[in-house]
């Protein structure tokens, strides 16, 4: 009698560690899967207005590029990208820093940044997305696919060519 209660118990316990496993890995799932897709709720334009997604940037894939506008790397990346924008015609491009908006305005206006495009500039002023995506180095440059699902992360500098081919042959 007595070995069955204690088969009882040790079954009854390997039943509740199992459980809180099963929940823990749900809940680590959950949050990886939040930190994979591209949410910009909370970041400022320009214009110092809450960023409102449009037609285009729900339903193409996107480059996020998280800079600072002093980066000599992000300025590289950022130029490349400018002179080779053809590759980019069906995608939207977000450049996201924590620098001050008239930094963020300079800087556009020193490479010729049209947001009027498919180019949209951000400001993060609370380190949301670097707290979210980890960010470690400037410049990082996220590519997501259609659905907003994150397909790559680069830190460093990138050419212009590179991205687009990770872009044009992923789904």
């Amino acid at each position: 009698m007595r070995n069955r209660v204690i088969v009882a118990a040790i079954f009854t316990a390997l039943i509740i560690f199992f459980i809180v496993v099963v929940i823990k890995i749900i809940q680590y799932n959950q949050i990886v899967r939040s930190k994979e897709t591209l949410q910009l709720n909370g970041f400022k334009t320009l214009a110092n207005q809450s960023f409102k997604p449009g037609i285009k940037f729900e339903e193409s894939k996107v480059i996020v590029l998280y800079f600072s506008p002093d980066c000599e790397y992000c300025q590289q990346e950022v130029g490349d990208i400018i002179n080779h924008k053809q590759l980019f015609s069906n995608n939207c491009i977000v450049l996201i820093s924590g620098a001050s908006n008239q930094a963020l305005k300079s800087f556009c206006s020193a490479l010729h940044i049209d947001t009027a495009g498919n180019f949209i500039v951000l400001r993060d002023t609370a380190d949301v997305f670097s707290k979210k995506f980890g960010l470690s180095a400037i410049p990082t440059t996220f590519l997501f696919g259609s659905n907003h699902k994150r397909l790559f992360k680069l830190e460093g500098g990138r050419p212009a060519a590179l991205l687009a081919s990770l872009l044009h042959n992923t789904k």
